[in-house]
């Protein structure tokens, strides 16, 4: 199963935020807007956690905090796994994590509670006392061994013979309407089984942390190479024999005559008992988990020329590089074994994934991290700073962009409700472009990082607003404005209506500069011209951004300084209005002032 949506409710700074997960979801904002809290939301619903008082909004006694995620694509698997296909409504599974703090005795307490939103079962002959069971349920019971009141009394063994009636007597079932319950959770090793697991990769910690692998220190390194290693090893005829000498430990110590020792231990503990109430005990052992026994001792070292050293002495940058490998290697694997349904789903939580990376690593890493979020059973959600590690041109929804409210603190969120490209023509041709100045200007995300942005057609542009600061300074560009905006380059016009489209829906503000480009022309010329014209844009772009935020330059933008067109045209333009203001003559161009004021105002 995947997860699909997410609520947080009154968890840290979060009031009340949802939003749709994808495969790959890239979770922008400024610092402290709420980023690392959502990840560490997804960390505690998937396995049950229980946060932290200060977690608790506002730290408040009383307050009830909630975070509920919704799961769709349910594998047949984990439909027929008792313990879970109770929980399964509509085609998906809705399940809550809630808890809240109150003080009793001086000390603060939590009550917690794990949820599922599910259409009440009614099922006739039912009764939870076994007396009163319809004889045909107690058949089914028999089946499962489960023969009296004492076996049937059990939550677990309940929900086992609810499972066995949806297989065998549907029509016994009649549903009601969608509550909250936790009736359903009876069995929270089997839920487990099947809700996705989580590796969180924090921003920084100590490698030393991560490199604790065992059962109750959950880290990245343990999980990553838990997923790599430990399937290998299972293979091996020496942990078969490690299971088979386990298995015959246990039954000999339940065995009276394979240990006297044991036996004499056992009597006399009996013995002591039936002093005190007439009951006699027996000695069993359970298996010991071996595969957390075996996983905990693993470890990596990495050996640079003749010097062996933990992982923990390196720098963070190889740390994460040695993340970033594992990934890689998980990937791989994930793409040898795709047909295999049976294995329940990993969400990868990983925070800001540039950090220590230079920018070809960069690049490389979100191919790798798309490329592991489209294998089966593999989620990606991260956040970050970096324009590059977000994918609007493919799925603009699987942006999230966190905001904090300057007066409540309090966090929102901006995402595209549906796909905004439709199968139109005309939307493939947006969508093409769009993809097309990602891969060339990544930097175009600059635009969702910030309130403020100018989309401009290419670089000349860009070295007049940003490479020209007398001419800012001579014009009275205050510094804090020119810092607090951005200069988007969208490589051409064609790709400005993609962009502009995507920001509105966003709620973010910009404006447009761009030319006219008619360059002389007749209207009949014009025409005539093909349709990739860059004058044709022109009809494109004001359809999609307001006349009072579009300025349009007749005829280009070096006939504001009545400059001309050529090659190098970035470092011309800077020459040229570097010599006009040598000259004082700025007054002498109204129209180079005019733009400078309005992508400003």
């Amino acid at each position: 199963m995947n997860l699909t949506k997410l609520r947080i409710i009154n968890f840290r700074g979060i009031q009340d935020v949802d939003f749709l997960v994808s495969d790959f979801t890239t979770i922008i904002g400024q610092n402290n807007a709420g980023k690392s809290s959502v990840l560490r939301a997804i960390d505690i619903l998937c396995n049950n956690g229980t946060p932290e008082f200060e977690e608790i909004l506002n730290k408040s006694h009383g307050v009830k905090m909630e975070i509920i995620g919704t799961f769709e694509n349910i594998q047949d698997w984990e439909r027929d796994t008792p313990g879970v296909a109770s929980l399964i409504s509509d085609n998906k599974i809705i399940l809550r994590v809630s808890a809240h703090y109150f003080n009793e005795g001086g000390k603060d307490k939590v009550e917690k509670g794990l949820h599922a939103y599910v259409r009440k079962e009614i099922i006739t002959g039912w009764s939870d006392t076994w007396a009163d069971v319809s004889q045909e349920i107690k058949d089914l019971a028999g089946s499962l061994s489960i023969t009296n009141g004492t076996h049937f009394k059990t939550k677990a063994n309940n929900e086992r013979v609810k499972q066995a009636i949806r297989e065998n007597r549907p029509e016994l079932i009649v549903h009601g309407d969608l509550e909250w319950t936790d009736e359903g959770i009876s069995i929270p090793a089997a839920l487990k089984q099947a809700v996705p697991s989580t590796i969180l990769i924090p921003a920084v910690r100590d490698a030393a942390e991560e490199m604790k692998t065992g059962k109750t220190s959950k880290t990245a390194f343990g999980e990553l190479i838990n997923s790599l290693i430990l399937p290998k090893v299972k293979e091996l005829a020496a942990y078969n024999t490690i299971i088979e000498a386990l298995g015959q430990l246990g039954e000999q110590i339940q065995n009276p005559a394979a240990l006297p020792t044991i036996q004499e231990i056992n009597e006399k503990i009996s013995n002591r008992l039936k002093g005190l109430i007439d009951v006699q005990s027996k000695l069993t052992m359970s298996n010991p988990d071996i595969d957390a026994a075996l996983i905990s001792n693993v470890g990596i070292r990495i050996v640079d020329g003749q010097h062996d050293t933990p992982i923990s002495l390196q720098g963070h940058g190889l740390q994460r590089t040695l993340i970033f490998t594992l990934l890689e290697l998980i990937a791989e694997r994930n793409s040898e074994n795709e047909e295999n349904d049976n294995v329940k789903n990993t969400i990868i939580l990983f925070e800001e994934p540039e950090l220590y990376m230079h920018p070809q690593m960069i690049r490389k890493l979100k191919s790798l991290l798309l490329r592991v979020s489209k294998s089966n059973h593999w989620q990606v959600i991260c956040t970050t700073h970096n324009p590059v590690l977000i994918d609007v041109a493919d799925n603009p929804r699987s942006l999230v962009i966190l905001k904090k409210d300057q007066h409540t603190k309090l966090v929102s969120k901006s995402q595209l409700p549906e796909n905004i490209f439709d199968d139109t023509a005309d939307d493939q041709i947006q969508k093409a472009a769009l993809r097309a100045a990602l891969d060339f200007h990544p930097t175009v995300c600059e635009a969702f990082f910030t309130d403020s942005c100018i989309l401009v057609e290419g670089d000349t542009e860009m070295a007049l607003l940003k490479h020209c600061p007398q001419l800012l300074a001579t014009i009275g560009i205050p510094e804090q404005k020119i810092i607090d905006t951005s200069i988007v380059s969208c490589g051409g016009k064609w790709t400005i209506p993609a962009i502009a489209r995507i920001l509105q829906k966003f709620e973010i503000p910009f404006k447009v500069v761009h030319d006219m480009d008619r360059k002389g022309l007749t209207d009949e010329e014009l025409a005539a011209k093909k349709p990739i014209h860059p004058y044709k844009a022109n009809a494109k772009i004001a359809a999609h951004v307001s006349p009072e935020n579009l300025l349009v330059n007749e005829d280009t933008v070096e006939h504001l300084w009545r400059g001309k067109g050529s090659s190098g045209k970035p470092y011309n333009a800077i020459v040229a209005i570097n010599e006009i203001l040598e000259a004082g003559q700025l007054e002498d161009f109204p129209k180079l002032k005019d733009f400078i004021n309005f992508c400003y105002s």
